[in-house]
């Protein structure tokens, strides 16, 4: 017979069988009870349990009584060989019934981590612990073709993937002049001209997105082109070439097209015509192959991935029991979208740090992309790889080949629900609308370019030409002239892109030995340009502050949107006049003095130098940006500072100009600034003229 309750010892709070135990440096790789768990609603009935620790590395080393942290440390020591003697962090991710994510911020592990998964096949060696699709040991196995073959169909056939059967922004989809008849395994691979009245549907073809790197190159020229139509050696082709015809074969396609084979490489008349369309060429391609780790055409793209680690390698653990487990260790590129902030891949590689291939992967409509551990797959719906081979939907922001769609679907979407409503609706509620998707494609561009502007190019000239394709597509969706890489309808904002400020002294972007765009044109220099864009939150809104009186651009070639040889524009608006000063020695700063105010903060395009005589007094100096092989000097000389663009009542921001040394009475941008509204009370409104 139990006793009464009031003569029962007073019980003991009972032990959290999920906490105790657990090891305070790595909570024993699990998820759940830790004051950091995160917890995410994924459906009515699930909530899901995430944990991010950061961990002292030598911390780990010294942790001894911790099999989970043995297995952190084994496993790094299998990948990364100098991580107990290169100070670093290490950070590890947890979820529920997921893999265990290891990332060693340290020297040379940077941009990989390791995942720690178990077998689906078998019972994990601790409860939170998932499991992870194999990965093949080789890029040409069957299952990797079958794997790009999936994907393709069910991209293919899937109701919810309209936008990847969305039309161009042009109507009538523009096809290259030739291609690759890869035919069948024993027919010769040789090169054709594309019927007159082919279009994607009853002509659907492949495209290679690939480095041409500084090897010889396989090519097509005036003199190869009549025995290239006869057909092309197989051990003539490089091993990338091969590749590229073994993989259009096997998603069942009959031809591909090759840019160093399908245009005539010594015709400058071809290459204005082809390279004109180039980005139209990828947008109507049926898929585009992305060669991303090769860094030249002799690099094929099927190999064997045994030496890398990312197939996994097995390792033992030792639970609580003392009974040895296996988990499977592998190391992966970071290239999976990061959490929350949409659904675009990273891939990592050589050709992602080439300017051409940017628009290849935008436009293209479906891409499988060859990256040194797996084969990723991107459509303009949602993306999936070979570790995680089940489609996973884009977020907000969309993949990377949907950025253009997804922002010209919002548009039309707009304007169709305007035209319903019009009775309804008032002008001025039909103009904000508008206005307000209008705003996402132009943001849109932004991004676009912003990436653009970190990519290399072998000529300096095509800087232009190898965003013209992207530039169509908004040129087309918007009827907005086109600037050199900015936009009538939206230049207050284009004008205020600004220099990388985290770019090494003195601001460093590489001066150009000759005229590639005006000089409010971010084409004007290589730098990684950036937008500042306005915080909606917060209820920030840009408000042009010029007036475009004229303006000219002077096209060179047959591309309307590709190299230019000139160009100007004259704008209305407030200007205060300024010295820009800066110092030889110490700390390379610039900084704009204006009478009767403080200096205002100013981000210089470039290495800025004086251009002037020091005999004729600061009045004559000229400012403007350094060329090949100058060097910084002290500085004192008047510039102009016109006010582009307010934010909100208090802040403004626009242009520092310099007097123009190849035009008189011109100026030319050498940065840009940001100032109190109170600089401009008062200030009296000027033409400037800027080249």
């Amino acid at each position: 017979m139990p006793l009464p309750k009031s003569l029962q010892p007073p019980s003991r709070p009972r032990p959290n069988p999920k906490r105790q135990g657990s090891c305070l440096l790595c909570n024993s790789l699990s998820p759940l009870s830790h004051p950091n768990t995160s917890y995410a609603t994924e459906s009515a009935k699930r909530v899901r349990k995430t944990l991010t620790l950061i961990i002292d590395d030598l911390a780990l080393q010294k942790s001894k009584h911790c099999n989970h942290c043995k297995l952190i440390c084994d496993a790094l020591d299998a990948f990364f060989k100098d991580w107990r003697s290169s100070r670093g962090r290490i950070v590890v991710e947890m979820g529920e019934k997921s893999p265990v994510v290891v990332r060693w911020e340290g020297e040379g592990g940077e941009g990989t981590y390791l995942e720690i998964f178990g077998d689906v096949d078998i019972r994990p060696p601790w409860p939170t612990l998932g499991a992870a699709h194999p990965i093949p040991s080789s890029s040409c196995s069957d299952a990797t073709l079958a794997f790009a073959r999936r994907c393709l169909s069910d991209c293919l056939t899937s109701p919810t993937h309209t936008l990847c059967r969305s039309p161009a922004a042009t109507s009538t989809p523009i096809l290259p002049a030739r291609l690759l008849d890869v035919g069948r395994v024993n027919a010769p691979t040789k090169l054709v001209r594309t019927p007159p009245n082919a279009t994607p549907t009853t002509l659907p073809y492949a495209t290679l997105s690939h480095c041409w790197g500084p090897n010889p190159l396989l090519s097509t020229t005036t003199g190869s082109m009549a025995a290239f139509g006869r057909g092309i050696a197989w051990e003539a082709l490089p091993p990338l070439f091969r590749d590229a015809v073994i993989l259009t074969r096997q998603l069942g396609l009959r031809y591909i097209w090759i840019d160093s084979l399908c245009i005539i490489q010594d015709s400058g008349e071809d290459w204005e015509v082809e390279s004109a369309k180039m980005g139209a060429i990828y947008q109507a391609s049926h898929v585009t192959l992305v060669a991303v780790e090769c860094g030249n055409s002799n690099t094929p793209i099927f190999k064997e991935r045994s030496q890398d680690g990312s197939h996994g390698i097995t390792m033992t653990y030792t639970d609580g029991r003392g009974k040895e487990k296996e988990v499977s260790v592998r190391k992966m590129l970071d290239q999976h979208p990061e959490s929350g902030k949409g659904g675009k891949v990273r891939p990592r590689g050589p050709l992602m740090g080439r300017a051409w291939a940017l628009q290849e992967h935008v436009l293209a409509a479906r891409v499988v992309l060859f990256t040194e551990g797996e084969v990723l797959f991107e459509c303009r719906t949602g993306w999936r790889c070979e570790c995680m081979p089940g489609e996973k939907r884009a977020g907000v922001a969309g993949t990377t080949p949907g950025m253009i769609p997804k922002a010209l679907a919002s548009l039309q979407c707009s304007a169709a629900e305007n035209g319903s409503k019009k009775r309804k609706r008032s002008e001025k509620s039909e103009l904000k609308s508008k206005k307000m998707e209008l705003g996402k494609l132009w943001s849109t561009w932004h991004t676009l370019v912003a990436a653009y502007s970190t990519r290399a190019l072998t000529h300096p000239q095509d800087k232009l030409p190898a965003i013209s394709g992207l530039a169509s597509q908004i040129a087309t969706a918007t009827s907005s002239p086109y600037l050199a890489g900015l936009w009538l309808n939206n230049l207050a904002h284009d004008l205020l892109w600004s220099s990388h400020p985290s770019l090494a002294p003195p601001h460093l972007a590489p001066r150009l030995a000759s005229y590639r765009a005006p000089s409010f044109s971010w084409a004007s220099v290589d730098t990684e340009a950036l937008y500042y864009e306005p915080d909606k939150s917060e209820g920030e809104k840009l408000k042009s502050n010029i007036e475009v009186l004229d303006w000219n651009i002077i096209v060179k070639g047959e591309n309307l949107l590709g190299e230019v040889s000139g160009g100007y524009v004259v704008l209305r608006g407030q200007v205060v006049e300024g010295t820009l000063v800066a110092n030889k020695e110490g700390e390379l700063r610039y900084s704009v003095l204006v009478r009767g105010s403080s200096s205002l903060s100013m981000a210089p395009d470039s290495l800025i130098v004086e251009d002037g005589m020091e005999a004729e007094g600061e009045a004559a100096k000229k400012v403007r940006r350094a060329r090949p092989g100058e060097d910084r000097g002290d500085i004192r000389a008047k510039v102009l500072c016109l006010n582009v663009a307010g934010f909100g009542r208090e802040w403004v921001s626009g242009l520092v100009l310099g007097l123009s040394t190849r035009e008189p009475g011109a100026y030319e941008r050498v940065g840009v600034f940001e100032s109190g509204s109170e600089v401009f009370i008062g200030k009296e409104k000027k033409e400037v003229r800027i080249i």
